[in-house]
């Protein structure tokens, strides 16, 4: 495989699909991971005098432009994160404006493009619309893990036209995983979310073979629900997928590997709706609302699981003390939702995620609601559940 490490970059205009869709609250970046996961690939890039356009995509634009979805409010913040005076920023994909921009840029700078789902080329892989954008650069960076799973044109049309290389958040990605799979180690915890199962078929297939508990949290929870005839009411679901997830229940079942879903739900009629949030049992979801979250008695739930785990003989062996007694203290059941609560708005305060130095802080299911939305546990995670080898 080619990367940034075998393959010499230097004096080069640089493409890169990065993932930016960071998750943002009242105008603020709650937590910064995906931009902390890029920062050794474009240090590097920088350090080697690259001109340097990083392409990613924020929100469900639906290939129309909206200013909601706009990714020039994180400029700002990527002067900042990488100490530069200034992310240039450039609305078009067209050739012209793409040579105009380099032209004026100087080598070791960083350009922003537009959310590249403003264009619907990106989500249906047009060649011609990804032919444009690669035809004045030299080389092509993937350092987009979580959005590599898709067929979309920044992510397999890009390589078609220009020479692609690995970045070192994805190479460190499949290093873990390779890792994990190669060596794994029990008792170990999945936990999964996002909106459809649709995508993850294949892999939720293949997690009940590696771990003994896979927890199934955001909208993807409701599609297994729905299949075992329960009422979710408006909710987001993938009701034709209803054999499938049985399915996934079924082959979970033969290899003893248990599935935890949601038993109580946090609901409203849709998802900005503030009046009318209302928490219930799964069988009591009024069929105009909709779920939007998990209830105090599956976080508990989720917590003991891995509250079990984290203490076991076997498992602990494996932490450094300083993280052990920092995981039993975050799981402890008895903390009150004031105390969560107050742990989240100081999250949001600090722009930042909680606790850099221990991974172990998002075990929390309070903190892993937020963080499975934005798909970002892998690596909150990755110290426990993935890296135990480094620990040994």
């Amino acid at each position: 495989m080619k990367t940034i490490n075998n393959y010499v970059v230097k004096g080069k205009n640089v493409l890169i699909r990065v993932d930016l869709n960071v998750p943002v609250l009242n105008g603020i970046i709650t937590e910064k991971s995906r931009i902390d996961t890029i920062k050794p690939t474009i240090e590097k890039l920088l350090n080697q005098k690259n001109k340097i356009f990083l392409l990613s995509h924020f929100g469900r634009p639906e290939g129309q432009f909206s200013k909601k979805y706009s990714l020039e409010f994180i400029c700002s913040t990527l002067q900042e994160e990488f100490e530069t005076n200034r992310i240039h920023f450039l609305e078009s994909f067209n050739d012209s404006d793409i040579k105009n921009k380099i032209h004026k840029m100087d080598f070791g700078e960083i350009c922003l493009f537009e959310n590249i789902r403003f264009h619907p080329g990106e989500e249906s892989n047009d060649s011609n619309f990804i032919q444009e954008i690669c035809k004045s650069f030299d080389v092509y960076v993937n350092d987009a893990f979580s959005a590599s799973h898709r067929n979309h044109a920044s992510i397999v049309g890009a390589p078609q036209y220009l020479p692609s290389l690995a970045g070192e958040s994805l190479l460190e990605e499949i290093k873990n995983i390779d890792s994990f799979v190669n060596e794994p180690k029990k008792p170990n915890v999945a936990i999964i979310g996002g909106s459809k199962i649709s995508t993850k078929i294949d892999l939720l297939h293949n997690l009940t073979e590696f771990f003994n508990t896979i927890v199934i949290g955001g909208g993807m929870a409701n599609t297994f629900l729905n299949a075992q005839n329960i009422d979710i009411g408006n909710s987001l679901c993938e009701k034709d997928l209803s054999t499938t997830a049985l399915s996934i229940m079924e082959k979970a079942d033969n290899l003893n590997c248990k599935i935890v879903l949601p038993l109580d739900v946090v609901c409203a009629d849709n998802i900005n709706d503030q009046s009318s949030i209302r928490r219930c049992d799964i069988k009591n979801i009024l069929p105009n609302q909709m779920v939007l979250d998990v209830g105090n008695k599956t976080s508990k739930i989720i917590a003991e699981i891995i509250d079990k785990m984290v203490l076991s003989e076997d498992f602990r062996e494996t932490l450094y003390q300083q993280e052990y007694e920092f995981v039993k203290e975050i799981t402890d059941p008895i903390k009150t939702a004031e105390w969560w609560d107050s742990l989240f708005e100081e999250s949001i305060r600090k722009h930042s995620s909680i606790n850099r130095k221990s991974s172990a802080i998002s075990v929390k299911f309070r903190m892993l609601l937020f963080l499975i939305a934005n798909r970002l546990y892998y690596k909150k995670l990755e110290r426990i559940f993935i890296s135990n080898k480094h620990h040994q």
